[in-house]
């Protein structure tokens, strides 16, 4: 169904994103953001950071679990080879490498990173850094993938990504 709103949200969620990035400069979103805080009791209001881990968390989800028909397409499909000239996977440090996909190392990112998100396979440490990791389907089975990814890079990599999605966008990089 091409009318699916659906299939807008990687572009809304990298848009959104931009416009926070603008609104979080401006005394108006400050104050805002503490009044609101502290009107709904927040612990901290001054030590609040908006690009914490359930803004990158939910970034994440939308661009990489939602648009599944994007990502299903085949390992040397072209949005593949623009992550891959990108170098976006030097961001991650592999754990534990899958031997599935050597041939096509940005599909097999791709491939389990959306599987660890949309299972909730990953964990978050002190530093907001990010452990991803995947495993077959079975109950016991052993970690066949598992990557780390520190919050900054984790951001360089949301980006790079969601550019793919805006094929006319003046921020490209």
């Amino acid at each position: 169904m091409t009318d699916d709103l659906r299939r807008l949200i990687p572009e809304c969620v990298f848009l959104n994103a931009v416009i926070i990035d603008c609104a979080v400069k401006t005394d108006a979103f400050a104050e805002c953001q503490t009044s609101l805080l502290k009107k709904v009791g927040y612990r901290n209001p001054d030590g609040y950071h908006y690009k914490n881990p359930a803004f990158l968390a939910g970034f994440l989800y939308c661009l990489i679990v939602v648009p599944h028909e994007t990502w299903d397409l085949p390992k040397d499909h072209d949005i593949y080879q623009q992550l891959e000239s990108k170098e976006l996977l030097s961001l991650f440090e592999i754990k534990i490498r899958d031997k599935k996909y050597p041939d096509s190392p940005m599909y097999g990112l791709i491939y389990h990173l959306r599987n660890a998100v949309a299972h909730a396979h990953f964990s978050i440490d002190q530093s907001q850094a990010f452990t991803f990791w995947d495993k077959l389907p079975l109950k016991e089975a052993p970690l066949n993938w598992q990557v780390w990814i520190s919050n900054p890079n984790l951001m360089t990599f949301l980006n790079g990504v969601a550019h793919v999605f805006l094929p006319n966008d003046p921020l490209r990089r």
